[in-house]
């Protein structure tokens, strides 16, 4: 029997005994229940503990376990109040001809035992471009307050608590994914469903997308789990292998999916980690700006591995007109504009926590050798 070491070690194996609706280990001498709550409310998946510390003979203090019950009562609401607004939005697409594809947490979470076991934190869905006027006006009709930002076609909340994006593809067109897949509505047959090759080759490469841009943390491991026991014998492993190929990912998701089996299938966790097992720790759910930040200089790295620092600077000081377009939409009416916008954005940063941090993550001789 595995020994459990430290708190994520335990926190994990608490998933997998809820998952698996077996009687969980008693927590070891000298760890805290604070501390396992803490670990798995910074990852989003203290609700699905729950259903295993219950089944302890011995509990955590009673305000502690409130709040645990709390966490998890609050999940289950959430979760219905995101399921009618689905439900909702979908049926108004319908009955304004648009079409659209859910992505993401919405048909993720079916694969799960209990719904509410995959926290989301908002509502995905791709349509055509040609309908954003429509489907903004649509939402404002439904009492959400819509915008359009960088890498979002449309987001768009509702209090108290839904948040909605409406994309017109799979990645932004930044993204080194955005070549890989194919059109969206390529991807489905008569009847609007999903390919299982394509929904199982988006969800693993958004794994992917966040992995190494600022980070995931274990629901993201949960979510290759399930895609993996619901989808790993149906899938074209050949089709579905050359677009990780294509993305260069291929190591990346056996690993991946290596370690889903060994966390939640297995129960091998004891606090031995590899150097991925670490990374998805400290990188919480939504990934942390350190992260990104560091994965930015190595994907630098490796296609200027001369003088890359301060290429790597004169790109951060000189971005290409694709992003500046993102940043500065005014700029496709009127370029005369853009060397006050690159000055704006230069004074903008100069100064800047974020920008000082950056400069220190560029110049530490250490940064490389963290990431490989």
């Amino acid at each position: 029997m595995t020994e459990l070491l430290d708190e994520y070690a335990y926190l994990i194996h608490l998933i997998k005994c809820a998952l698996g609706d077996e009687q969980p280990r008693e927590i070891p001498a000298g760890m805290s229940f604070e501390s396992v709550f803490q670990c798995g409310a910074d990852h989003d998946v203290a609700n699905i503990a729950f259903y295993s510390v219950k089944k302890l003979k011995k509990k955590p203090d009673e305000q502690l376990y409130r709040q645990w019950e709390d966490c998890c009562h609050r999940t289950v609401v959430r979760d219905f109040n995101q399921s009618y607004s689905r439900d909702e939005i979908v049926e108004e697409f319908q009955n304004a001809n648009i079409r659209c594809l859910e992505i993401q947490g919405t048909w993720i979470k079916k694969l799960y035992p209990q719904p509410e076991f995959r926290t989301m934190s908002d509502i995905d869905f791709i349509i055509d471009s040609e309908n954003l006027p429509k489907a903004g006006r649509m939402l404002e009709r439904l009492g959400y307050q819509c915008k359009g930002v960088a890498g979002v076609d449309i987001f768009a909340f509702r209090p108290p608590n839904i948040n909605v994006e409406i994309h017109t593809d799979y990645f932004h067109r930044s993204s080194r994914y955005h070549c890989v897949m194919r059109p969206p509505f390529s991807s489905v047959d008569e009847t609007g469903e999903y390919s299982i090759n394509e929904f199982y080759i988006y969800n693993i490469l958004h794994i992917a997308k966040h992995y190494f841009g600022g980070g995931c943390g274990i629901r993201r491991v949960l979510d290759a789990y399930f895609l993996n026991l619901n989808y790993g014998e149906r899938i074209d492993k050949q089709y579905v292998n050359s677009f990780f190929r294509a993305a260069k990912v291929e190591k990346f998701v056996a690993e991946l999916s290596a370690l889903a089996e060994r966390w939640f299938a297995l129960g091998e966790s004891s606090g031995k980690y590899s150097d991925m097992e670490r990374y998805i720790f400290r990188s919480r759910v939504h990934g942390t700006m350190n992260n990104w930040m560091r994965n930015r200089v190595r994907f630098f790295y490796r296609d200027n591995s001369r003088f890359y620092k301060l290429k790597y600077c004169l790109r951060r000081l000189f971005p290409g007109k694709k992003n500046m377009y993102l940043r500065y939409p005014v700029l496709k009416k009127w370029k005369i504009l853009y060397p006050f916008c690159w000055l704006h954005r230069v004074f903008k940063g100069f100064g800047s926590a974020r920008v000082k941090k950056e400069v220190e993550i560029v110049m530490d001789e250490n940064t490389l050798d963290q990431l490989k």
